[in-house]
């Protein structure tokens, strides 16, 4: 489950300003410190500044710090729906 915009945006400042550890940031916002380092890594690739945070609505933070991933389509999947054509016509 995603965590909320505005507690990215704490946990971005809150180690801007302590420099404390993902460990540790994961102790106070109660995140998995992964996702303390998924977002801090993706801000420190970012050209936007901490002020910029703020300004950024939580749509468009989003968007930056954690990009949606494009649909993927496998060479196997496209075999298999060859395969099964039954498949496809039960989803629809």
């Amino acid at each position: 489950m995603p965590i909320s915009a505005n507690k990215i945006r704490n946990i971005i400042a809150l180690h801007w300003v302590s420099r404390l550890s993902y460990r540790e940031l994961s102790k106070v916002f109660n995140v998995p410190s992964s996702t303390v380092a998924k977002y801090l890594s993706a801000f420190d690739r970012s050209a936007i500044s901490l002020a910029e945070t703020r300004l950024l609505t939580d749509q468009a933070l989003r968007e930056l710090l954690c990009p949606p991933r494009p649909l993927h389509h496998s060479r196997r999947r496209e075999v298999h729906m060859q395969s099964f054509p039954v498949i496809p016509s039960m989803f629809e």
